[in-house]
């Protein structure tokens, strides 16, 4: 086509002399035919493009023919009518970012549900999370169902609050029983969420059954607790199955001292729930 329109202008620059054409005239024509040339391949462009291009800026959903056509992580991502998507539905559009992670049981024990249990988390490192962790949520997801799992927070000593603690200690409880040796995963630190609200009570997070306790003194790895609580105790603490703390007692003039609290007036009954690991020795 194009060889036919350079024959064509040749023929048109032959039908008068050179004589009698302006240098303008010539001009103006050899523009107008370059432009004409540009034009007529950029449609050719057009439709060879418009013909091949599969059309993936316009589809929200990509499918996929063939497993061998492609690579994917199968850690988070899942093939279903060849339709690509999460393996874990995202819990709560309203948070941004999430983080994955799971716990392994090395206890040499196996633990009930609802059995509280502690993790560390550099929560100075989570761009967009706020500095109190009021939007910070502790989710698991059962392979159906989302749960919110209550916790507690304690920034580090060193730390004003979470936006500069790099070892935020979470407590949180089992949303099912974990055997020794084994690993719960499909755990979500869910975050950045600028309007969230601060979780309610951080009680619930210590709670063995369906009653929340009143007060909850988590012991720190000392005779001081995680929130300045302290016991008195001539032989310090043990720590005993990696993640429960507990003060040790020689038997001998041993007490734990625990400051008044409004919340202990009551006419009511009053349960005390200690966990004991009696030593004949």
């Amino acid at each position: 086509m194009i060889n036919t329109l350079f024959e064509a202008y040749r023929q048109l620059t032959k039908s008068r002399p050179n004589s009698q054409k302006p240098n303008w005239l010539n001009l103006l024509m050899l523009t107008g035919f370059s432009v004409l040339v540009m034009g007529i391949i950029s449609l050719l462009a057009i439709q060879y493009y418009q013909q091949t291009e599969p059309g993936w800026a316009s589809q929200t959903v990509w499918d996929f023919s063939s497993s061998l056509d492609y690579s994917f992580d199968a850690d988070h991502l899942t093939l279903t009518d060849s339709q690509a998507q999460l393996v874990v539905p995202w819990w709560d559009t309203d948070y941004a970012q999430r983080q994955a992670f799971q716990i392994t049981n090395q206890s040499g024990h196996n633990w009930p549900v609802r059995m509280p249990i502690s993790i560390t988390v550099d929560t100075a490192s989570l761009s967009g999370l706020k500095s109190s962790c009021a939007d910070l949520r502790v989710v698991y997801y059962d392979g159906s169902t989302h749960s919110n799992l209550d916790y507690d927070f304690q920034p580090a000593a060193s730390a004003t609050n979470c936006s500069d603690s790099s070892a935020t200690r979470l407590t949180f409880y089992l949303p099912t029983a974990l055997n020794n040796n084994v690993s719960l995963s499909r755990l979500y630190l869910y975050y950045d969420h600028a309007t969230a609200s601060a979780p309610g009570n951080a009680q619930t997070a210590y709670r063995l059954d369906t009653d929340s306790p009143t007060l909850a003194l988590p012991l720190n790895g000392s005779t001081t607790g995680v929130a300045g609580q302290t016991t008195s105790s001539s032989t310090g603490a043990l720590r005993y199955g990696g993640i429960q703390s507990a003060s040790l007692f020689d038997g001998y003039n041993d007490y734990a001292l625990i400051n008044h609290h409004a919340s202990l007036n009551t006419n009511d009954q009053l349960t005390i729930e200690l966990w004991v690991m009696p030593q004949s020795t």
